[in-house]
């Protein structure tokens, strides 16, 4: 016999769940029994792929083609010393898409990182609930086999800490486009922390509340100083990855901005002179940890930009002295 959804649980009738809310609980339920299904079809699809690699290699070479030859080689990427922590202590605030939707901004961002001309370290703080039950289950535990990012359980302070074992981290900024202050550049030995929140803006200034509660600099990418945006300037976490990874490249955010943020935004770069004129904001920078609390012990870094040749030189000092 069916139960009625107002069955008592713990003496408390339950309230019959409205036709939205029970079309979106049969489609998980849906979702969850085929997962096995779609699991074995992946494996299938990925086996055939493989074999007709092997037959097209092997026409190759039966026609005297060496097969590996037009492949291209992958781009040289240098690790520089700069971290990347993503905080995903915001379950609570969101949905259950939201969460998958998060799920894959952290594999794009991990993907664009591996493959940069310049790549940091990442950090994921806050590696439990939901996220984590995804990646385990639904996503068959590949992220173990990631390399160059770790994941923890505490929070992003926590990161930082471990990451300073790793890059002499001298630093912590909590990027948040609700700061006042504006990011001119990235410095090294610093760890850049972007929140893991993808709410479509219901929750506003979660982060930067965070950061100051816990007496952490906070910055915002300078999207008004070289962009004109036909849309609001959040950005998804991948894209603010892959904002600075193209920094690292470039040496300009205009270049930067251009190359990343999707066109359907409608972003143009300012006038030349626009962005030759923004103004230094370091200063800024340096006053936000009098801002945040001065009982905070994550001084304003004072370092000189870090231009790419720059920071590869560091690293190789860092790996050098550890080899001593």
């Amino acid at each position: 016999m069916r139960e009625s959804s107002t069955a008592a649980v713990g003496g408390n009738p339950q309230p019959p769940l409205s036709k939205n809310a029970a079309k979106r609980l049969r489609k998980k339920l849906e979702w969850e029994n085929g997962l096995e299904g779609r699991r074995k079809q992946r494996k299938e699809k990925r086996q055939a792929q493989r074999i007709r690699k092997r037959e097209d290699r092997a026409s190759l070479i039966a026609q005297g083609i060496d097969p590996f030859a037009n492949i291209p080689k992958r781009p040289t990427s240098t690790n520089v010393p700069l971290s990347l922590i993503f905080d995903c202590g915001f379950e609570e605030y969101m949905l259950d898409k939201e969460l998958v939707s998060l799920g894959a901004q952290i594999t794009r961002s991990y993907s664009e990182n591996k493959n940069a001309v310049f790549r940091s370290h990442m950090w994921v703080s806050g590696w439990n609930g939901k996220l984590a039950t995804r990646f385990r289950d639904v996503l068959e535990d590949k992220h173990q086999n990631w390399k160059g990012i770790e994941f923890l359980e505490g929070d992003f302070i926590e990161c930082a800490v471990r990451a300073r074992a790793k890059m002499q981290t001298k630093d912590i900024v909590y990027l948040s486009s609700d700061s006042p202050y504006t990011l001119d550049r990235l410095e090294p030995n610093t760890s850049y922390v972007i929140g893991g929140l993808v709410d479509k803006n219901r929750e506003k200034g979660l982060c930067y509340k965070r950061a100051r509660e816990l007496g952490i600099r906070t910055a915002r990418l300078p999207i008004g100083e070289y962009m004109v945006m036909q849309s609001r300037t959040v950005l998804a976490t991948n894209h603010v990855v892959e904002i600075m990874l193209k920094w690292l490249e470039y040496e300009n955010w205009g270049d930067a901005f251009l190359s990343v943020i999707p066109k359907r935004k409608g972003g143009q770069l300012r006038k030349q002179e626009s962005a030759e004129g923004a103004v230094d904001e370091t200063e800024e920078l340096d006053e936000a940890q009098d801002d945040a609390g001065e009982a905070s012990d994550t001084g304003a870094a004072e370092g000189e930009a870090i231009a790419p040749q720059a920071v590869v030189k560091e690293e190789e000092n860092i790996v050098k002295s550890e080899n001593l």
